[in-house]
Parts: C-alpha cells; structure tokens; sequence
C-alpha cells in the first residue's frame, strides 16, 4: 500500500429498500474514501452516533 492510499475505499455503492411493492433508492453509485488521520461520523436518525 503506497503512503497516499485510503485505508478505505467504496466505490460504486448502492442500496435500494423494498416496502411492500415499492422500492426506494437510499443510496446510488457512492465513493467514499478514508485515509490514516482522518476522523468520521456516522449517524442515525435518532441522532445518536458513532464516532470513529
């Protein structure tokens, strides 16, 4: 792994739910990139979170 390279790479995520016979796009073709050093968020529709 060179020193530039992210410790995590997504490329092309996607996600689709289905309720009943209708289906909904949450998420389409995302990239997300995390490198050594940097510090993320993820939350929830609460609010509440967890941190990395």
């Amino acid at each position: 792994m060179s020193f530039n390279a992210p410790l995590i790479h997504l490329q092309a995520l996607s996600k689709n739910y289905q309720l009943e016979q209708e289906y909904f796009k949450a998420l389409s073709n995302i990239e997300l990139k995390i490198f050594s050093n940097e510090y993320i968020a993820i939350t929830g529709p609460s609010g509440s979170d967890m941190v990395n």
